[in-house]
Order: structure tokens, then sequence, then C-alpha cells
């Protein structure tokens, strides 16, 4: 699946890349996640003061426990402007320290870490990790960045070639954000990269639904929306679907996103 655009500042666009390693070289074209929020987005309450020594999940109340929205938005515009991943992320990962119980930040390190060059995956996945362990004891995360957080874990394992180990990321955000495309193609990519047939071409034939229903979730921008035809051309062209190409759903989905395809032109 697709990189990152060229030029785009810190965690802008996580992009996904199914069957490749380096998702700063995009191997061909597909469907991207949303632009991330800046970090002030979302936030879901005021944080207390931080303790950096204290972990204790019992103060979230429900909500990631987010410096102020004003402290956000100034660091996430000068990162922007400064274009230094390097230094973003060092910055970003001493504040998710001082902010024992922010999920939030740590999904923003993570994205970060991702698009480093080369790819910080482990880093991103240890990230991803504190930040899903957060939302599930109570600090919990905006369902957008939570989306975020289980696709860019499942990223990080396909960037090391690890697709069986993306699976249960990729499951979860099938389950919980069942409606979002980019969700479900990438779910089948792990599992066609797997050998699982069966389940690749039950995870396309979602695809087609949403995108013929186009029902995916509010938090997927309409710029990141891809069309019909832009999922027609991955089924043609991905190579991580060869295996599921010598099944006949396989060619009746493609007969679905065709029709639609020469419908909107």
């Amino acid at each position: 699946m697709r990189g990152l655009p060229v030029g785009i500042a810190l965690c802008l666009v996580l992009a996904f890349a199914c069957g490749h390693k380096d998702e700063s070289a995009p191997r061909r074209t597909g469907p991207a996640l949303p632009a991330v929020p800046a970090l002030g987005a979302d936030v879901r309450r005021r944080a207390p003061t931080p303790n950096a020594t204290t972990a204790d999940t019992s103060e979230c109340h429900g909500a990631s426990v987010d410096p102020e929205p004003t402290m956000l938005e100034e660091t996430i515009g000068r990162l922007q402007g400064a274009r230094n991943l390097p230094a973003a992320y060092a910055e970003l990962l001493a504040l998710s320290l001082q902010y024992p119980n922010s999920a939030t930040l740590r999904v923003r390190a993570a994205g970060v870490a991702l698009q480093s060059t080369p790819p910080r995956s482990q880093d991103a996945a240890r990230l991803y990790a504190e930040s899903i362990r957060l939302h599930d004891n109570h600090c919990t995360l905006a369902p957008r960045d939570l989306w975020i957080a289980l696709q860019g874990m499942a990223v990080a394992h396909m960037q090391e070639g690890e697709f069986g180990a993306a699976i249960p990321w990729l499951e979860r955000g099938s389950r919980e954000f069942a409606s979002a495309p980019p969700t479900r193609y990438n779910h089948a990519c792990a599992l066609c990269r797997t050998d699982h047939v069966e389940g690749c071409i039950t995870e396309l034939t979602a695809v087609v639904d949403h995108v013929l229903a186009n029902d995916a979730p509010p938090f997927v921008s309409y710029q990141d929306q891809r069309t019909a035809a832009d999922y027609l051309a991955l089924f043609n062209s991905d190579a991580d679907l060869a295996p599921a190409r010598h099944d006949a759903r396989f060619a009746t989905l493609v007969e679905r996103l065709g029709a639609t395809a020469i419908d909107t032109r």
C-alpha cells in the first residue's frame, strides 16, 4: 500500500504498507489513514499537574490525561515548522514521560517513530502498545486516535515482515471500526500474506461493501477516502492479494468495484 506523501511533517499522515518494510518508499498506491489531528485535537479533559513517577490509571477517570490543549497546539505547531523528525520524536517522548497517563501523546510519538528514516518500528510498537494499554485501563483515547493506534501497531509489525503479529491488532480494528475500508483492506493484506485466503476474501468483501455503502467512520476524512476506482486498481495490482486472485469470489468483488467505478466517472 501507499507510503508517506513527500514533505508531510511529523505524523500528519500515517499510511499503510501491507507488503513492504519501508513505508517511505511506496510500492503501489492505496488507502491511507486520515490526517492525524494536531496534538491538542480531541483532548478529552484537562490534565492534573504532571507526575512522571506515578502511572496510576485510576487518575484517568475514563479519558487520556493529556497536557493543556494550548500547550499541545504550540508544541505540534513548532515541531511541524522545524520538520526535524528526530528532534520531534525526542521531545514528544520526553513529554509523554511527564504525562504517564497520556495515551494520546504516545500515539503521536509513535507516529513520528514510524515516519523516521529508517522507520523506528520497534519504538513505535512499544509506544502504540502503551497507548492501547492505557486506553484499555480507562485512560481512554478518542476514537480516531484508537483507530490510528491499532493500525499503527499493525504497520510497525508489517514493516518488520511480521504479518502474523499484525493480525490480532487488525482483527481488533476490524471489530471496533468495521466500516473503515483502510482497516479491512490492511487486514486482508496481512491474512493473504499469511496464507489465510478465506479470511482475506472475507475482509476484501467487507472493503467492497463499505466502499460502495460509503459509510466509513466520520473521522476518516474526506481527502483520505479512496473511491471504488482506487480500490479497483489496488485489487488488480497489489501483490499482497495474489493468493486470493485464484478464488472465484475475488473476480466477483472486482466486478462490483468495476461497475461502480464506471458509474461514477
